[in-house]
């Protein structure tokens, strides 16, 4: 976890509030907590909004919660995108945008699953239930989009110097799945009609 960095001039009991909060929720990090690590996260950016550590922290443990509770993964995206967007010059950027490219890609694959018509139970062996054509189209834009951000976040990681062959991998892999994906209300490419 990293230490807050933007509390000068913030009155002593803040800070050392927000110093307790921030380690608290590194023990529960490390002890496999990460809801607790986030509630302690949230009251600590409550006062300290705009601490770049307390958002980073954040976002990671959010991220990380969202491995065991994909519903939380919204929440971590969101998180991820203000700290990249606030924050494009710091050391721990490319750490947010690999943690981006995994969310985005998880979540393109996620709406690929219930969009798949071989797929017709949920997870809990429940019936799918089915899509409107509205609904259809809206998770096919969807998966289209965050499949086009995980590439783009693969190629900053490779453009800022990460020489990883996984990346460029990634980058095939995703990029034939979007030729693949059906377009919003259309069939998949070289699907019969």
């Amino acid at each position: 976890m990293e230490q807050s960095t933007a509390l000068n001039g913030t009155p002593f009991a803040y800070r050392k509030s927000v110093a307790e909060l921030n380690q608290k929720a590194a023990d529960l990090l490390q002890q496999g907590d990460a809801a607790g690590a986030v509630t302690r996260l949230e009251a600590a950016r409550d006062l300290a909004p705009n601490d770049s550590g307390i958002l980073y922290n954040l976002a990671i443990a959010t991220s990380n919660w969202a491995g065991s509770q994909p519903e939380k993964t919204p929440q971590a995206i969101e998180l991820l995108e203000q700290f990249a967007k606030q924050h494009p010059n710091d050391g721990r950027f490319l750490k947010v945008v690999q943690s981006l490219a995994v969310l985005y890609e998880r979540e393109a694959n996620r709406i690929g699953a219930i969009l798949d018509p071989e797929n017709t139970t949920n997870d809990d062996g429940t019936k799918k239930q089915l899509f409107t054509a509205l609904q259809k189209t809206e998770q096919q834009a969807l998966q289209v989009t965050y499949t086009q951000k995980a590439i783009r976040c693969y190629q900053t990681l490779k453009e800022r110097g990460d020489a990883n062959p996984i990346i460029d991998e990634s980058i095939a892999l995703l990029e034939k799945k979007l030729v693949a994906m059906p377009l919003p209300g259309n069939t998949p490419q070289g699907a019969a009609q």
